[in-house]
């Protein structure tokens, strides 16, 4: 239930209406009970008190104040009441059930108010929650009462009977009555409520139905259906909303076969003022028209008779400037069509026409760019022939038509011209290729192509300059890759070249062994020194670069030799912790210093961190608070620093917090403490636990202090129970005997005074 439908914006309000109508009238039937309530009572006190009152009067009478006593205690112990009581004219008390009551004056206020007559009963009191009313009826002095009471006249005020009669059970009958209203309107509400609420609702339900169909509709979707049947004003509703949805979707369906094409749907008006139906059938017939006038045109086009056009008068509006636009529409493609025909003939003929400079638009100016582009490719192979032709006759051999520069067809031709060209240029271009690649030692493949004549004379002959040129590549090869492996023994046949190849063969073969041998003695000693095995200088002569090659490894044999001296020397110097010991790193080149000064550095950067931190451990275990380590490191050492410097900051706040202390006992201050969430771990502990034992020799301090504080101002404070233990147990037992001797004392001192 929205809040926006009838059901929820009527139910609150008559609901709301039913519960304020209702609870007026619940409170005015309370009134009324509680009125009705008091007038009971009041009669009920006026006429046991009117009783009372003629049952005194024979007692007055007579003098019988005993009798009168007897009859007001009998009413008060009834039961019904909670007093009977009689009031003289003056105000006093006569005779009542309460005997407090007698001879003392009564509320003059009340008095005063029945002897005007404007009141007999005072409201409702309460005693222990129990409820009770006060009547007050006046005894009017007849004429025996004068003989006694010579001062009053016939009919005046000679006192007052009083009535306090409880009022409990009207109460209940009350309180009955009114929970009896109550449930009775909360009945009437609920019952009246749902009525209202199943009323709506048998309302709101189909309205609800058509409101949301016409929702949908109004969005366009017609295929809704309505269940709701009734024979009330609802259901006509219903019944007509069903037929206004059979009717649209009549209409729908009709224009749906229409922009479907289909111009022979039958449509009948359902009256006169079905307009429309009747606009419906009009834009049919438009249509059907147009249809009919669309196929005359056709038809004539395919006739040929393309002066044919649409009859305007038989439009009118848009449909009327649909038939001039098709009339339009064929004069716009006859004019382009006559001139592209006749360019057609033209060209055919040989004969090639100037492009087309007249503005077209749409497909039209895409015909005029198609014959103008057939114009430009038949000049342009037109130029490319005449190009070659005279090309040929300056024997330019190379030069070609571009092909790219036509399309379809028109490049086939040109580009057949260049194939014929090429195939008698090509051989001679193969030849001079070869011979430039050989000589710039690129060794093209054999080749395979046929030729005939002389082209295949010369194409043997280059054949025969590749296996040659490579049969040496391949030797050269061979000695490369065997160099590579390490197998300097192999060698080139030689005899497998012919001529100044020979030659080349032979003179590479003798350099190899020319050099090997050198080589091998190089490779010994590296291979030694790589293994940790350093040789003995080389003593024997060479000439040249091998005598260059011996010198840098006798250099090589005696660089390792002092770098393995050094290293021994520090490592003798660690072991007897001379941690300052280093090598001498400018005895050394190259990376061997570098090594050298690696490691004397990493020593450094090892043993300043450890001296700083056996200095700032030393100062510490010594009770001397170093300042913060400001240098920067790295790595580990930085971690080592910054532990130092936790250690530097937590030794000085404990001195800080110590000092606090300290402070406050020297200053009085006893309730001074370490703060121990400065603290971690044991640290923490550690503070708390001073704390604690601060506060364990305070605590007693501070109850002797109060104790001698009560003492001396006369105030004898009570005995110590709180339990201690030690010396303060004996300063509680002392304090206990004290205050024990001062209330002796004082007690003495009471029995003296």
């Amino acid at each position: 239930m929205g809040r926006n439908t009838i059901l929820g914006k009527c139910l609150p309000l008559v609901l709301g209406g039913l519960v304020l109508v209702f609870g007026v009238t619940m409170v005015i039937q309370w009134r009324q009970t509680d009125m009705e309530t008091n007038r009971r009572l009041d009669e009920s006190g006026q006429t046991l008190a009117a009783v009372m009152v003629a049952s005194l009067h024979n007692a007055m009478l007579k003098g019988d104040n005993e009798g009168a006593q007897a009859m007001t205690s009998k009413v008060g112990e009834s039961g019904t009441v909670r007093k009977a009581f009689v009031i003289r004219a003056g105000g006093k008390v006569f005779v009542s059930s309460d005997r407090g009551m007698v001879d003392k004056s009564y509320a003059a206020e009340e008095v005063a108010l029945i002897k005007k007559g404007s009141r007999s009963t005072f409201g409702l009191l309460e005693e222990g929650g129990k409820p009770y009313s006060r009547t007050l009826v006046p005894i009017v002095a007849e004429t025996a009462c004068l003989d006694c009471h010579t001062d009053v006249k016939a009919g005046a005020h000679i006192g007052y009977v009083g009535l306090e009669p409880w009022a409990d059970r009207d109460f209940q009958a009350a309180g009955a009555a009114k929970r009896n209203l109550f449930l009775f309107n909360v009945l009437a509400v609920v019952l009246v409520g749902g009525s209202i609420v199943l009323l709506l609702r048998w309302i709101t339900k189909p309205l609800g139905e058509i409101s949301r169909a016409s929702a949908l509709i109004a969005q366009g979707e017609v295929n809704q259906t309505l269940t709701h049947q009734s024979k009330d004003e609802l259901g006509v509703l219903a019944d007509s909303f069903r037929s206004m949805l059979d009717y649209i979707k009549g209409i729908a369906q009709t224009a749906g076969k229409i922009a479907e094409g289909d111009l022979q749907v039958h449509i009948t008006p359902k009256g006169e003022n079905d307009l429309l139906s009747r606009n419906m059938i009009h834009v049919t017939a438009v249509l059907q028209g147009m249809a009919d006038e669309t196929a005359r045109i056709s038809h004539a086009a395919e006739q040929g008779e393309l002066r044919t056009r649409g009859d305007l008068d038989h439009f009118q509006g848009d449909y009327r400037k649909i038939v001039q636009g098709v009339n339009d529409c064929l004069d716009a493609v006859i004019g382009p069509l006559n001139v592209a025909a006749g360019y057609v003939d033209r060209i055919s003929k040989g004969d090639i026409p100037p492009k087309i400079t007249d503005k077209y638009n749409g497909d039209f100016n895409e015909i005029k760019n198609n014959l103008n582009q057939c114009v430009d490719a038949v000049n342009a192979l037109v130029a490319d022939a005449g190009m070659l032709s005279v090309a040929a006759v300056e024997g330019k051999l190379a030069t070609r038509a571009d092909a790219s520069k036509h399309q379809g067809d028109f490049r086939k031709i040109v580009q057949g011209v260049n194939d014929c060209l090429d195939s008698v240029i090509g051989p001679l271009n193969v030849a001079a290729g070869y011979v430039d690649r050989i000589s710039k030692g690129d060794i093209p493949p054999k080749i395979t192509d046929k030729y005939n004549g002389d082209f295949n004379e010369i194409k043997n002959n280059l054949n025969q300059c590749v296996d040659a040129v490579n049969a040496l590549v391949s030797d050269a090869n061979l000695l490369s890759v065997a160099a590579v492996e390490g197998k300097l023994a192999t060698r080139a046949d030689a005899s497998k070249h012919q001529g100044d190849f020979r030659k080349v063969v032979q003179g590479v073969n003798d350099c190899l062994d020319s050099v090997i041998g050198p080589l091998n003695v190089a490779a010994g000693y590296v291979d030694r020194i790589s293994k940790g095995d350093i040789p003995p200088k080389i003593t024997d002569k060479y000439n040249g670069d091998f005598n260059e090659i011996k010198n840098n490894l006798n250099q090589c044999v005696d660089a390792v030799n002092a770098l393995v001296s050094d290293a021994a020397m520090l490592s003798v110097a660690a072991v007897e912790g001379k941690l300052a010991t280093r090598a001498d790193a400018s005895k050394h080149q190259g990376d061997f210093r570098k090594i050298v000064q690696g490691v004397d550095d990493c020593l450094d950067a090892v043993i300043g961190p450890l001296n700083v931190t056996a200095d700032y451990v030393d100062k510490i275990s010594k009770g001397v608070i170093p300042p913060i380590i400001t240098d920067n490191y790295n790595g580990d050492f930085n971690i080592i620093k910054n532990n130092l410097n936790n250690m530097v900051k937590m030794m000085s706040e404990l001195l800080a917090q110590t000092d606090i202390i300290i402070r406050g006992a020297a200053d009085g201050e006893l309730d001074k403490r370490a703060n121990a969430d400065l603290f971690v771990g044991g640290w923490n502990q550690l503070v708390v636990g001073v704390n604690a034992a601060i506060t364990n020799i305070v605590n007693p301090m501070n109850v002797t202090a109060d104790y001698v504080d009560q003492v001396a101002k006369g105030i004898i404070p009570p005995t110590i129970t709180t339990e201690y233990k030690g010396q303060y147990n004996v300063i509680k037992n002392n304090l206990n005997n004290m205050v024990k001797m001062m209330s002796d004392l004082l007690a003495q001192t009471d029995i003296i005074i």
